[in-house]
């Protein structure tokens, strides 16, 4: 049947879950689509529309690929903003198209993205506006290429191996997470497709095309990305293994998988109690156990580990805005319970045994939305409180008739933005200020003045720039100075303008 004829007919029999992703991403996203809360790092883009930014350095290729397709006349904060919150419903139900085309059992696909989409995890990576619409467009490559990847096992045209390894090479080449993402999405399919499949061989043949379909994309990416772009440590940077001292990543990891288990700031016990229900169903069916069972179980233990590959790659406890297969297989796990537990119950013990997992879901998907918008309104407040800040300090500039549109300026110190009690205290990129931003950063305070005055020109103010040597220097003249918001907290020098924020944060 022809593709389109296809996914026709699925959102013909689907309104209802077009209607509820559409609502889900609203409660979730919509209050960040027209946000005038710039954050760090789309301010590059606010300033320099057509900026590649270090995305090639850090081997982002794809990403530069797609923001040169689809933002031809510049990077606009709002029109990026609309396309991510389109393509981010696309690919809740890509991932719904996907899993009904390769299955003859009926999922509840409303729980998979309710739990998938509203986790706070999320917000972390829908962040950076700078990127949104591109990577939302690199996470809806997966579930197509595996589309086609399982179109192929099943016809073995040519055709089809070469769109999903296309769509996969995207999709690799725009964020790393996205290679975990496609591992997880490819083992949460096989079984789905083949959970029927009896015989060793045809199970081995499969997965053995699966894997090597896999591996030659993921090469080729590292391949390409190697040759041609990469020339920055950002990468490597951030796989903190050393065996000489490798009890610290045990415990980083262990950390990490402990979070995951027991919940935090951001994450939940979902993924906890849905492996615990999974248990439950083993130890029900393990009287009916097969070969091909066994296999099948083992299928799903390797994809409820997914979410810690990551970790076990960087040695250490990775960044939430890149956790988000986390969410995935929340959602695959529990989309898959409320199905199963039909084979192992029936008539009112299956109703209630599905209610309760649905109350469940319930409950941590309006918990997760909660979260989420309470995450927004942080940073949000935050945004507000730095603008404030930044008033300030040009009014008290005025006030002393400086010109610190032409004189080099240098910011010493920090400022934290003060939020309200309900707000979350800043965690990773949320809630932290423009004015606390990368000062620790070498060399000391350059960065975190370009960051201010990236906020200064947001505002349409303009602040001159310094160079480090300036930093430095105004280090020193900053020791006989007073704080922010004390008077004499700004000085002018014969050959720079000082501000102090606060005693300086660098100990020699």
């Amino acid at each position: 049947m022809n593709i389109l004829k296809r996914v026709g007919d699925f959102l013909e029999h689907h309104k209802k879950l077009v209607l509820f992703d559409i609502f889900l991403v609203v409660m979730s996203y919509g209050i960040r689509v027209f946000s005038a809360n710039v954050s760090v790092d789309t301010d590059l883009f606010m300033t320099h529309p057509f900026s590649n930014y270090n995305w090639l350095d850090i081997g982002r290729w794809g990403l530069v690929l797609l923001k040169k397709i689809v933002n031809k006349s510049g990077f606009s904060v709002y029109y990026e903003g609309i396309m991510a919150f389109i393509v981010i419903v696309l690919f809740l139900l890509a991932y719904a198209f996907l899993f009904d085309s390769l299955s003859n059992k009926k999922y509840n696909y409303y729980i998979f993205s309710a739990l998938f989409i509203t986790h706070p995890i999320f917000v972390f990576q829908w962040f950076f506006k700078l990127q949104a619409f591109e990577i939302a467009l690199s996470i809806l490559f997966i579930p197509i290429s595996l589309y086609f990847i399982f179109e192929w096992l099943e016809n073995k045209k040519i055709i089809n191996i070469i769109v999903a390894s296309i769509l996969m090479l995207v999709s690799f080449s725009c964020y790393q997470t996205n290679v975990i993402l496609y591992i997880s999405s490819a083992i949460i399919c096989y079984i789905l497709k083949y959970n029927d499949l009896k015989g060793f061989k045809e199970n081995g043949i499969i997965c053995l095309k699966l894997i090597l379909s896999f591996l030659s994309v993921y090469l080729l990416n590292t391949m390409i990305t190697k040759l041609f772009f990469t020339s920055s440590s950002y990468l490597s940077d951030t796989v903190l293994w050393d065996f000489s001292h490798i009890q610290n990543n045990i415990h980083l990891i262990l950390f990490h998988v402990k979070e995951v288990l027991l919940g935090s700031y951001v994450l939940n016990k979902a993924y906890f109690i849905g492996c615990s229900f999974l248990v439950i169903l083993f130890v029900i069916k393990i009287k009916q156990l097969n070969k091909q069972n066994i296999f099948n179980w083992i299928c799903l233990g390797c994809f409820i580990l997914t979410p810690f590959l990551l970790s076990l790659y960087m040695g250490s406890n990775p960044f939430y805005r890149s956790q988000y297969v986390l969410p995935f297989v929340i959602g695959c796990m529990y989309m898959l319970i409320y199905k199963e537990f039909s084979s192992v119950a029936d008539g009112k013990k299956l109703f209630i045994i599905q209610t309760i997992i649905v109350l469940i879901c319930g409950t941590f998907t309006m918990k997760q939305i909660k979260v989420t918008n309470k995450l927004w309104y942080s940073d949000d407040v935050r945004y507000q409180q730095d603008c404030q800040m930044l008033s300030s300090i040009i009014d008290d500039l005025h006030d002393q008739g400086i010109d610190y549109n032409h004189k080099p300026t240098v910011f010493i110190g920090t400022w934290r933005a003060p939020l309200n009690p309900q707000c979350f205290v800043p965690i990773e990129t949320i809630g932290y200020s423009y004015f606390e931003n990368a000062a620790t950063y070498q060399p000391y305070y350059f960065f975190s003045n370009d960051s201010i005055k990236k906020l200064a020109l947001m505002q349409g103010e303009t602040i001159a720039a310094c160079d480090v040597e300036q930093c430095n220097q105004a280090r020193k003249y900053s020791k006989n100075m007073t704080s922010y918001p004390q008077k004499g907290y700004i000085q002018e020098y014969d050959d720079l303008i000082v501000i102090k924020l606060s005693d300086d944060v660098i100990k020699d």
